[in-house]
């Protein structure tokens, strides 16, 4: 998903396992700030790719007002997870190390609520699935293998609750539990 893509990917040099700590540094981006680090003008895939490329608009790392502001920490881990060089981008082993993860929490700090993030992010599209032709929700093919991978676990269930039922009828997921 463009938003997601690191710089190392969209140039089309080879790239490894930093590419996650970017998509993750997007998210904790998105959850912290309620909008993609690379935001352009037209919110197309190919935009967002061309912006990403770019490096502008840059991140501001900044809170919207009246929302309570980042500690150190969190944007600390929040710039670091966003690095455009590779060789200064943390590996994931790296990344569970920064005091964000480590450190212990604060029993006399009051720590807001993520609702006013999470809203934020769903207004910005980070939750959306694909649209195909007339605006119908797409399934990725990361959804058809869950759901495939789903019903394979449901009729495995249902086989040995029927066997212990002693019925062989097959048990088939609800009509509305399928997408």
């Amino acid at each position: 998903t463009p938003p997601f893509m690191a710089p190392d990917i969209l140039t089309g040099q080879r790239y490894g396992a930093t590419v996650d700590t970017w998509a993750f540094g997007v998210c904790m981006y998105v959850l912290f700030f309620g909008k993609f680090p690379y935001t352009p003008t037209e919110p197309t895939g190919p935009a967002m790719k061309a912006a990403i490329l770019a490096g502008a608009p840059a991140p501001s790392f900044r809170t919207a007002p009246g929302q309570q502001s980042l500690t150190s920490d969190a944007l600390a881990m929040s710039q670091a997870l966003l690095r455009r060089e590779v060789r200064d981008r943390p590996t994931a082993d790296q990344a569970l190390k920064f005091s964000f993860f480590t450190s212990a929490e604060d029993p006399n700090h009051t720590y807001g609520s993520l609702r006013p993030m999470l809203h934020a992010a769903k207004r910005c599209g980070a939750f959306d699935l694909p649209r195909g032709k007339g605006g119908v929700t797409k399934p990725t093919e990361m959804d058809t293998h869950l759901f495939s991978l789903r019903d394979q676990i449901h009729a495995a269930k249902g086989g040995e609750e029927e066997k212990e039922k002693g019925s062989t009828a097959p048990r088939t997921a609800p009509e509305g539990d399928r997408r």
